[in-house]
């Protein structure tokens, strides 16, 4: 028992020293190809438009995003954040203002196979449940002018069967990348037992006669038909459409039945909640609004309900300051 418990602190820092690990990918929207410098570090050889870096030890770097092509630029990121065990994906998109920018796009555990979409929206695959198959026999006959003759069939049944051994040596090597770990244990304890799997194969003969020609053959019955996958569209807030225009309808209408600007901001948060917005009906929204202030503060709210994050740019227009634009573009950033 000792021996298993420096197993298992052995294999406890193993997942510990893998967790203090982050990736991140980043591309280009438009295919532009770029070098990106981490904390002044080049990470790729030759400009390309999709670059993955791996195993990253810090949550926190200063990123920058050097084009291919040097007249449009650099695209500099002070705070790009990642999360240890996860996979960040930033995207590098041109903004409302025709200038490049680093975004964050989205966040999967690494590890997890799940291959990276063009939009922020998932495809999920809603599979019916199909119904139970019923065992079908096809039976072939093949007719003798004299004496029926006989098929063989071989079955092959295989029987798995498990039964304690006694363990007496134990070896373990282990390879921790970036840590040279080698174990060698020789345990002898006569109280420690493990499951062995045996499997063995018999194979069982049958000889059937031919069914007689003049009999009727019994109907085949039909194989149920494949089921159809049906493909839904799903936003991150778990809303397969955005907003309908009734629901925004009767929001507007009671935000601007209100006259204090605590009353409307109230109407307007629970309006949206589980119906996910579009960006040009949160700028609707905040055009309800008479201070800067008012508008800025929604904008930042409805931003987590937004059926299309990735136009939020159209909510920029419902602002009269350009500072507003600049505080709403750095606290999505943030997100």
């Amino acid at each position: 028992m000792k021996s298993i418990y420096i197993l298992s602190l052995f294999i406890a820092a193993f997942t510990a020293l893998n967790a203090q690990k982050a990736n991140t990918v980043i591309f280009s929207e438009g295919g532009e190809k770029f070098t990106v410098y981490l904390n002044g570090e080049q990470k790729n050889d030759t400009p390309t438009s999709n670059v993955k870096i791996k195993d990253l030890t810090s949550e926190f770097y200063q990123c920058k995003i050097v084009f291919e092509d040097m007249t449009m630029g650099v695209v500099l990121l002070k705070n790009f954040a990642l999360q240890f065990g996860m996979e960040t994906t930033y995207v590098v998109k041109m903004t409302k203002k025709g200038q490049y920018a680093l975004r964050y796009y989205t966040g999967t555990p690494i590890g997890e196979d799940r291959t990276a979409e063009e939009t922020p929206r998932e495809s999920v695959v809603i599979i019916s449940e199909p119904a139970k198959e019923t065992p079908t026999m096809e039976i072939r006959e093949e007719r003798s002018t004299h004496v029926p003759s006989k098929t063989t069939t071989t079955v092959t049944q295989t029987t798995t069967t498990t039964r304690p051994v006694q363990e007496e040596n134990i070896k373990v090597t282990m390879d921790v990348p970036g840590v040279n770990m080698n174990i060698n244990m020789n345990v002898s304890d006569p109280t420690l037992q493990m499951d062995v799997v045996e499997t063995t194969t018999t194979t069982v003969t049958t000889t059937t006669q031919e069914r007689d020609p003049k009999e009727q053959r019994p109907p085949v019955q039909n194989r149920p038909q494949p089921v159809k996958e049906e493909t839904v569209i799903v936003s991150k807030n778990g809303c397969t459409s955005s907003m309908p225009s009734g629901d925004f309808n009767k929001v507007k209408s009671s935000i601007e039945s209100k006259s204090f600007s605590d009353s409307k901001m109230t109407i307007a948060k629970q309006g949206i909640k589980g119906k996910c917005p579009t960006a040009g009906q949160i700028k609707d929204f905040c055009a309800l609004f008479s201070f800067e202030a008012d508008k800025l503060e929604f904008a930042k709210f409805a931003y987590d309900f937004a059926w299309d994050p990735e136009n939020y740019f159209e909510v920029y227009e419902a602002f009269t300051f350009e500072s507003s634009i600049t505080e709403l573009s750095e606290y999505i950033e943030k997100k």
